[in-house]
Order: structure tokens, then sequence, then C-alpha cells
């Protein structure tokens, strides 16, 4: 009776070379593909055909435009044509519709693979889906733009307020003791009454300080007393 296992070596030789490869490639978790010299594609990989739901002889030859977010098409057949031109492979990162409509960043390796004398025989190009690592980015450009701004106005306010000390040195006592009073809500009558000054001089001394502080108004002269804590009021 024959030996029906078959030998180690035959079980190799019983694979084609091409099966083997298409094993591989499917396997893999990155879309792959393949095109010809001229940039023709011929070979799509299980994973492409999963991602974007369409059939291989849709997306084969240059079919494969509608697959790709339309900001991001013209720039990628001009990189490919410029390949092909040159010769030279190239890396970047393109928005690829997903089988439910949803764009996702990915990114794109595309290789030349040449013969013993130079020639490209075949181009290889891989894409892999970068969406999580561009959300990421994304949260830490607005956690950075969040912390500067807060950092920006934080200084602001310090330098207004170091320049309110600075306007505020240019106070009298007697100054000082009417923007108080003022500010805590009383009329020019009851501070006169209480700093022993008539109301058209209390006047005169709101007009003269304010012109100071460089303060137009009395709700303004109200948020910078708050700010330098002359007034406990809210």
């Amino acid at each position: 009776m024959p030996n029906r296992l078959m030998k180690p070596g035959r079980i190799a030789r019983a694979v084609e070379p091409a099966q083997l490869y298409r094993q591989m490639a499917d396997a893999l978790p990155h879309m792959l593909w393949t095109a010809q010299p001229d940039g023709t594609v011929e070979y799509l990989n299980a994973r492409v055909l999963e991602y974007t739901g369409m059939k291989a002889q849709h997306l084969k030859g240059w079919g494969w435009g509608p697959i790709y977010h339309p900001d991001d098409l013209d720039l990628c057949v001009r990189r490919w044509k410029r390949a092909l031109a040159s010769g030279k492979g190239f890396d970047a990162e393109y928005r690829l519709r997903r089988f439910d409509g949803e764009y996702r960043w990915h990114f794109h390796t595309v290789l030349a693979l040449r013969d013993t004398q130079g020639r490209i025989v075949k181009w290889f190009g891989t894409c892999t889906d970068i969406e999580e690592q561009k959300n990421t980015v994304r949260l830490l450009q607005q956690a950075r733009q969040t912390l500067e701004s807060l950092i920006v106005a934080r200084s602001q306010t310090m330098e207004e307020g170091q320049d309110g000390d600075r306007r505020l040195e240019r106070l009298s006592a007697r100054e000082r003791q009417v923007l108080q009073l003022i500010v805590d809500g009383h009329t020019s009558s009851e501070v006169g009454e209480r700093l022993g000054l008539s109301p058209k001089s209390i006047d005169t001394y709101r007009s003269r300080l304010m012109a100071k502080l460089g303060i137009e108004d009395l709700p303004s002269l109200v948020k910078f007393a708050l700010r330098h804590g002359l007034t406990t009021i809210e």
C-alpha cells in the first residue's frame, strides 16, 4: 500500500508561489496593492476589498480614485505620476473612504521593485489606518492651544495687574480714600460728609483720580477696584 503521507518538501512544492504570496498578502493587517511599471494597479489584497466594500475589478487599473477624499485625490494623483516619472517611492497621508462612507486617515508607503538591471518591474504600496493617531494628535494640539491661550491670558492679567499697581501709585492718600468710598457705592455728598469735604471737591477728586488711572466711566472704575482689592462689593 503506497504511503499517503507527503513529505514536507512535497507539501511546500504543492503550493504555487503566486498562491502563497496571495495568502501572505491577504493575512496582512494593512491594505496592500501592486501595480505594473506604468502605474496600472493589478492586485489588491483582501483588506482593501473589506475596507472599501468594492470589488477588485472596480479598483484595478486607474479606477481607485473614488475611494480617496475629494480634497486629497488631486495631490495623490500628482504624487503618483511624479513617482512613476522619477522611479522614486514616497510616503504620504490621505483619507480613504470606508464601506460605510466614513473617510479615515491612512499612511501610504509606495516602493518600486527593480530587476538586476535596475529597471522597475513592479510597484508595491501599503495603506495603514492612522485615524486614531490623528485624533490623538488633534487632541494634543487642542490641549496645547488651550494651554498657550491660558498662559497668554495669565500673562496679560499679570501685565494689567502690574500696570494697575503702577497707576495706583500715582494716587495720593486722599484720592485713594475717595476712590474706595466711590466704588463702594457712596454718593459725592456721602463721601464729602465722611471726609469733611464738599460734594464739589469730591467730584473734582473723582475726575482727577480717574484721569490718573486712565479710566473713563464708573463701571470701569468699579472693575478696576475689584481687580486690585480696593472694594469687596460684587
